[in-house]
């Protein structure tokens, strides 16, 4: 399709005459319009009588604005014709949808409210575009081989027999319209007009009430409406495809209009704007990363020493107090960063205290990490909607890192305490890495980078036109 229209076409007004209830102007491009809804009033009027009466009232059009951009009387451009907007409904939809989960799955009751768009060729072809709180549809009319009545649910009107009873109301489900296999209803409702502007070639009243269902095949929604009669039978049939559609897509067709052109330019500003900060943030995360990745890479293991916990004889008496357990060699360190790290080893159910103390060689302490932990795991019977099992379940706590820098060079050791415990088989290992540990300033930064990152994507994206 072309992106814009190159040569506007004209669409030369076929009659023009004042709204005979509140005097507005209404001007008609298309012959074949019958009624004709008033912008400002709400009005429908009969444009084929000399007098044209009021057919009926709608209720005020500031209670029905257009959801966005596209309004009566624009022009764009579709597969190279020219086109103009000539008429809006504004339907209520009342229908069931389909849901599936882990759980199950079914129907439940929805309510909705859409815009139906018509749109006429410079060679007096139609078409409609669709429009509600989730985006636009194109609307292709066609002639199905396999055609069928659209599925009502409680109602028995899709029984009646014939080429239209391929519904099966046990399962939900309908013949695809090309090749007869079978798919999944996934709406099925009714929807009934709330307002009407701009021109018809049929009567558009409040009473008007369509029967739809719809199924999926591939990104297409594959639609069939039948018009009700106040009794309920079907008056028309009608099959539709519909095609959704991006909306920076659907503005780049209507590019002709001002106020869209100046939109569009602002968006490609911004989308401009966003992508070259993507850019810079791309470029310093990974700075960031490859120094983060180097860093750790370059770590080298000072010591790892394990030692084991000694069962206490009397856990409510004074034999559980932390205890030293262990000095480790003396080990020289440079200026720099160091990861500290203490595991423990634990039985089921149990539990321990474990500290250790870097000390420098005449007995100054500089640093120390500790830490409670311990161990539990077992099994638990459930039973949920008729159904039941046995799940395994865990908590525990076994391990405990602390980064931090070393400012002073020289020759250190750790000295590891551990509280006795009831458990024998308790082991607490105590290792140490240098070289390998990043600041907390090396988080905070990637995390501010993450952050602003997002919050200019997410910035950018909200003044888009066409989000």
């Amino acid at each position: 399709m072309a992106n814009g229209i190159k040569e506007t076409f004209v669409f030369e007004n076929v009659k023009q005459f004042k709204c005979p209830n509140c005097g507005a102007e209404l001007r008609l491009i298309n012959a074949r319009t019958r009624y004709v809804g008033c912008q400002s009033c709400g009005t429908v009027a009969d444009a084929r009588s000399e007098a044209h009466q009021v057919v009926m009232r709608y209720n005020e059009p500031e209670k029905f604005p257009a959801k966005s951009f596209i309004k009566l009387g624009m022009l764009a451009e579709f597969d190279g014709l020219s086109h103009q907007v000539i008429g809006r409904t504004r339907w209520h939809s009342e229908y069931q949808e389909y849901w599936a989960d882990d759980e199950g799955s079914g129907y439940e009751a929805e309510t909705w409210h859409y815009d139906e768009w018509l749109l006429m060729s410079q060679n007096r072809t139609y078409f409609y575009i669709v429009e509600d709180n989730e985006g636009y549809s194109i609307v292709h009319p066609f002639l199905p081989k396999f055609p069928f009545a659209p599925y009502l649910g409680t109602n028995d009107a899709d029984e009646k027999g014939g080429i239209f009873s391929s519904v099966s109301k046990s399962k939900r489900s309908v013949q695809n319209f090309n090749d007869k296999s079978s798919e999944r209803v996934l709406e099925y409702g009714q929807s009934q007009v709330q307002y009407f502007e701009g021109e018809s070639t049929y009567q558009i009243s409040t009473d008007d009430r369509v029967a739809f269902s719809m199924y999926r095949q591939g990104d297409d929604d594959f639609v069939v409406e039948a018009r009700l009669a106040t009794d309920g039978s079907y008056q028309e049939i009608e099959f539709f495809r519909e095609e959704p559609i991006a909306k920076k897509w659907l503005m780049e067709r209507f590019q002709n209009d001002p106020i869209v052109a100046t939109q569009l330019a602002e968006g490609a500003i911004i989308q401009k704007n966003t992508r070259n900060w993507q850019a810079i943030f791309g470029l310093f995360s990974t700075v960031f990363l490859f120094l983060l990745f180097t860093t750790f890479n370059g770590g080298k293991r000072v010591f790892e020493q394990r030692f084991s916990v000694a069962a206490a004889k009397d856990t409510n008496k004074t034999d559980i107090e932390p205890r030293l357990v262990g000095v480790t060699p003396t080990f020289a360190l440079e200026a720099g960063p160091v990861l500290l790290r203490i595991q423990a080893s634990l039985p089921n159910g149990s539990d321990v205290w474990a500290g250790v103390e870097i000390a420098k060689a005449d007995g100054q302490v500089v640093n120390a990490i500790d830490g409670a932990f311990y161990y539990e795991t077992g099994q638990e019977d459930w039973v949920e909607g008729g159904e039941s099992g046995t799940e395994t379940w865990e908590e525990s706590q076994t391990n405990r890192e602390e980064p931090y820098r070393v400012t002073e060079p020289g020759n250190y050791n750790a000295r590891v305490f551990v509280s006795p415990t009831s458990s024998t088989k308790t082991e607490v290992t105590v290792s140490m890495t240098t070289g390998a540990v990043p600041s907390r300033y090396y988080w905070i930064g990637l995390a501010a980078c993450l952050f602003s990152l997002l919050a200019v994507t997410a910035a950018s994206w909200a003044r888009m036109p066409w989000r």
